[in-house]
């Protein structure tokens, strides 16, 4: 039998689980109540304490239609869903001591393969949510590439990679390999707190590693 994941944080019960969310609601509703600090880490040697720190505000609003977007993500594979990304617009805004700079607007468009490579467990891009852990839409992102175009900045894009290390003393961590769809979206976001991702553009150049930690407020 499974193992049972560890009990959720208090002032999450009774959420709805993020498998039966679909990803128009994730971006729409929940996603502006999330603040992101993304730590930069020193490129030669990340185990270097970070150089840098930003928080960013995110808000998502839906500029395509498609089936997919009221489809709960346990009917969606990960191939799914990054190419739904595309159907959202992203405006990214920083804080400043408090006070919130209005920054630009991105629009996604993913590109994986499906299915893919597969992971020793047998889950690849065709795998849906309520079979894929955390640790495995991690590993399967490298797979991946993400072109972003910057909106405010007359369409220019850029095509970047994305991957993720587990830190080095929570590979045991029961929770990182249950499946997501039945866990809340917000302690998912907690999970991810274990990894430490590259995100590189596929031009040639260095990638920025980078730790990334989420806040969430109660009006959601």
């Amino acid at each position: 039998m499974p193992k049972k994941p560890f009990a959720q944080p208090a002032g999450s019960e009774g959420a709805t689980p993020l498998g039966t969310r679909n990803l128009s609601d994730l971006v729409v509703k929940f996603l502006p109540h999330v603040y992101t600090t993304t730590h930069k880490m020193g490129t030669a040697d990340i185990t270097h304490r970070p150089t840098s720190a930003s928080v960013f505000g995110i808000t998502g609003t839906k500029t395509g239609a498609a089936r997919g977007l009221s489809t709960p993500l346990n009917n969606l594979s990960l191939a799914d869903l990054i190419t739904l990304l595309s159907k959202f617009t992203f405006q990214v805004d920083t804080y400043l001591h408090g006070t919130k700079i209005k920054g630009d607007s991105y629009r996604i468009d993913g590109n994986a393969p499906n299915p893919g490579t597969k992971l020793p467990n047998g889950n690849s891009f065709a795998t849906k949510f309520d079979k894929l852990s955390l640790k495995d839409i991690v590993d399967l992102l490298t797979q991946a590439t993400f072109e972003v175009s910057n909106g405010s900045a007359g369409g220019q894009s850029e095509t970047y990679t994305v991957s993720g290390t587990l830190e080095n003393d929570v590979e045991t961590n029961p929770d990182l390999s249950v499946p997501v769809g039945g866990l809340t979206p917000k302690y998912v976001l907690l999970l991810k707190r274990f990894f430490r991702f590259t995100v590189a553009p596929t031009n040639p150049g260095q990638g920025v590693a980078v730790a990334m930690f989420h806040n969430k407020t109660l009006g959601e």
